[in-house]
């Protein structure tokens, strides 16, 4: 848990401030499916942090062999002493002579029981849900032989790393990673370990050269996962980390030691895809039963993403008021892809805080959120505002059975999926056991709507009168901080930037309060897609990309289309149309969507249930939604859709993989669209008129034709 906008150094994994919920395996004796090795040489008492890392970890599935390279220390051979006795997973394996630091790991890896590897040092540190991502992430990718996360230098020099196994070549120029990371056991040995005539370190930097030698690679989660300890000078007892003279000649013993990898750069492993569809009964690849501390009760909340916005302020204080007044441990899954500014706020509650598209691929959300409600035994289950959640209701209540099933609205959108998350709470009404609405009105809308009013109750969110106190807080020193003099009014906007918050009213607001001649300031608080145009609007209402006045969200620019970058100013179609001529795309008719539209994409996805073939369909990428052209060695789909199916891609990532067919029939002939092709984009011409692909779009886009 870190804020990259304001990291907090001292708030270690170790820490006591840190959220921990005990977490034990229900079984110790089970077979771990992490091994962890740690050297170890005259450690001194750090090593009690890099222990409590990893007793904190979510994933008990582990065993720790810590190999004593002929420590001397009495303090340290005690350390040692005490957990050999502390956990029956932990083995502590001692050499009889000093053998170095490579030596000392690969006995370690040679003496794993479990087919996964983590190298740890034995003053570094893991966030509580390391092993556990870090196992998924290489799980789901099998053309990958290991894995890192960004990591946190601390204790002398404290950074924020970003760097990892996706900087590809930079790795033949210096050593991105430090060795915290997970790998295959069967690629360790069959490498040969690290080399142990390298006394002077950056022996893992050798090792991860020779693996791309022989064609191995790895992979980054974008989480930081590991905690690197600094000290004043790593020279001093690595001579190999010196930049001047030991440092370049080791860079050019590797140029001579792999000339060919020098040559051609480092592997780009190609993710494995496969197109036959998952068994429904597919099993996750481990357990992880977790025990509980008596009398705690524990809920999985679902949710869309940790962005900024009331809905997600709501989600911390209901997990905060569950904590403190329930004694609940609450973990948090969060379905769609996003910079979640608001990760580190959810992890100061808990430390079962998972982000899906950060380690896992779209095709095992369903196993993993079934394996999370397995592993930690939830008594409830609760959705807010995610459609993946919905959607995969059915599929959980058939695997789950234990867990009461849930679901929280906060308002209906009839410009959305007819009534927008409400909707989705009626339609799936059958697979929940309660529905919470955030108001009276909102229950009436869902009962008008065929909603049972004995299973909708309403909650309503509700403020801390304490908190929100205005004698709790100077003013004055709020506008020092803003630099705000003491006469002039402040006019906030707290929101989410996004459509339905209308951004757009607000700068249309203040622009015409400015042009009355009146003096005032606006604080707009909140992040969103539309963060940048309030920002452009508030430096003078000018386009950033053209200089044309008045620019609005609900605008794409035709010169520079499809930039997802810049602020638009040309007027968009709320319905998905190609204009199309001979000229396009680079006529003057093109898609009139906006790229503020982006994070909406996903949402475009047809009901999946009611069909089971067609949810398979979309979440094994095996054939398109419309025509089911089948694909053959992989390759982009080109195949004609015949005459009258509408041009159809629900996922942003166009020619990519997700459900695309890039041609189609029109009844006035053949068009075949190029690669540019906006995504979530329908070919409608006036010569089209097959009813089957109208209902499609209506029931895909909720727009009528």
């Amino acid at each position: 848990m870190i804020d990259p906008q304001k990291p907090d150094f001292s708030n270690t994994p170790a820490s006591t401030l840190r959220p921990a919920y005990g977490y034990t395996p229900r079984d110790a004796k089970t077979a771990p499916a992490v091994s962890v090795v740690t050297p170890f040489f005259n450690t001194g008492p750090v090593f009690h942090e890099t222990a409590t890392s990893i007793f904190r970890q979510s994933f008990q599935q582990w065993e720790w062999i810590i190999v004593d390279d002929c420590s001397n220390a009495c303090e340290s051979l005690a350390i040692l002493e005490e957990y050999r006795h502390n956990d029956p997973r932990i083995r502590v394996i001692r050499a009889e002579t000093h053998i170095g630091l490579p030596a000392a790991r690969n006995r370690g890896v040679a003496a794993a029981r479990a087919d996964f590897i983590v190298l740890l040092d034995s003053d570094d540190l893991l966030e509580p849900t390391t092993l556990e991502k870090l196992r998924w992430f290489l799980e789901c990718r099998p053309q990958l032989a290991f894995a890192c996360g960004y990591s946190v230098g601390f204790g002398s020099r404290e950074y924020l790393w970003y760097e990892g196994f996706h900087n590809g070549d930079k790795f033949l120029e210096t050593n991105c990673v430090p060795v915290t990371s997970m790998i295959r056991r069967q690629v360790y040995l069959e490498v040969g370990g690290m080399s142990e005539q390298i006394q002077g370190g950056m022996e893992d930097w050798d090792f991860w050269l020779k693996c791309a030698a022989r064609g191995c690679w790895g992979g980054t989660i974008p989480e930081f996962l590991d905690w690197y300890r600094r000290r004043g000078a790593h020279s001093d007892r690595w001579p190999n980390l010196d930049e001047t003279t030991r440092g370049s000649a080791f860079r050019d013993s590797l140029r001579e030691r792999y000339p060919a990898l020098f040559a051609k750069g480092v592997p780009r492993p190609k993710p494995v895809r496969t197109f036959a569809p998952p068994a429904a009964d597919s099993s996750v690849p481990f357990e992880n039963t977790l025990g509980r501390r008596s009398g705690a009760r524990r809920l999985l909340l679902i949710v869309p993403h940790f962005e900024i916005g009331g809905a997600d302020k709501f989600n911390l204080d209901l997990i905060r008021c569950l904590q403190q007044d329930h004694d609940y441990e609450a973990g948090v899954v969060a379905t769609l892809a996003g910079r979640h500014p608001w990760r580190h706020c959810f992890e100061q509650l808990t430390p079962d805080v998972f982000t899906l598209d950060t380690f896992l691929s779209t095709t095992d959300y369903p196993r993993f959120i079934e394996y999370l409600i397995k592993s930690r035994d939830y008594d409830a289950v609760l959705v807010s505002n995610s459609q993946l959640g919905y959607q995969l209701l059915p599929f959980l209540r058939t695997v789950c059975s234990k867990p009461v099933f849930g679901d929280y609205v906060h308002m209906e959108q009839e410009d959305w999926q007819s009534g927008g998350y409400p909707r989705y709470s009626l339609n799936y009404a059958p697979f929940l056991d309660l529905s919470i609405a955030a108001s009276e009105h909102l229950k009436s809308w869902m009962v008008a709507n065929g909603g049972d009013p004995d299973r909708i109750s309403v909650s309503t969110i509700n403020i801390d009168p304490q908190l929100w106190n205005r004698d709790h807080y100077n003013a004055a020193v709020v506008r020092s901080k803003y630099g705000i003099p003491p006469e002039t009014p402040v006019i906030t906007y707290a929101a989410r930037l996004c459509e339905q918050k209308q951004p757009d009213v607000l700068a249309r607001v203040i622009k015409g309060l400015k042009d009355r001649g009146a003096r005032l300031v606006c604080l707009a608080v909140g992040d969103g897609p539309y963060r940048r145009h309030l920002r452009n609007s508030s430096r003078g209402g000018v386009c950033a990309n053209c200089g044309c006045s008045a620019p609005d969200p609900t605008r794409t620019c035709a010169k520079f289309w499809p930039s997802p970058t810049f602020t638009s100013c040309r007027p968009k179609w709320r319905e998905l149309h190609w204009r199309s001529t001979r000229r396009w795309p680079w006529g003057r008719f093109r898609c009139r969507q906006t790229w503020a539209d982006r994070a909406n994409w996903s949402r475009r996805i047809a009901e999946c249930s009611s069909s089971p073939a067609r949810m398979r369909s979309l979440l094994t990428q095996t054939r398109c939604s419309i025509c089911s052209p089948i694909p053959k060695n992989g390759r982009p789909w080109r195949r004609a859709a015949g005459p009258g199916s509408p041009l159809i891609s629900p996922f942003p990532t166009w020619g990519r993989g997700w459900l695309r067919c890039w041609s189609f029939r029109p009844a006035g002939g053949r068009l075949t669209l190029p690669r540019r092709s906006r995504p979530g984009a329908t070919v409608w011409l006036p010569e089209w008129r097959s009813r089957t692909g109208l209902g499609f779009l209506q029931e895909v886009y909720g727009t009528a034709a």
